[in-house]
């Protein structure tokens, strides 16, 4: 009988919270929906990205993933890492990421998919 209440809970809760896939975007319409800020730090094992993602939108987001690309010396892409950024969120809200990558001479940090996030439909 507990295991049924809390099942019952469980699925009360859930049902308020819905998502919706994400069309695609151009980069110019991302980056009026979110900014990144991040550094890059050396590390023995590589570098470190870290930084925030910023949502700029009325409607929350999540399922955030971020494509960091190196750039060598001449400005060319010489590898892409992707990485998660946890959880959801909020409109005018920021979340933490960060991620390893190779060493490169700088980097370039876009969202590459997320979804909307409804909330209480």
């Amino acid at each position: 009988m507990r295991s049924l209440i809390l099942a019952l809970g469980i699925a009360v809760l859930l049902s308020g919270h819905s998502s919706a896939l994400a069309e695609p975007y151009a980069q110019d319409t991302l980056a009026r929906v979110f900014r990144i800020e991040f550094q890059a730090a050396p590390t023995l094992k590589g570098t470190t990205i870290d930084g925030y993602v910023y949502n700029r939108d009325l409607r929350a987001t999540g399922r955030i993933v971020l494509r960091i690309d190196q750039v060598d010396a001449s400005g060319r892409s010489a590898g892409t890492t992707t990485t998660w950024v946890l959880g959801v969120v909020a409109s005018g809200n920021r979340a933490y990421f960060v991620a390893r990558v190779p060493n490169a001479s700088s980097y370039r940090v876009q969202v590459e998919s997320f979804e909307w996030i409804r909330c209480g439909d």
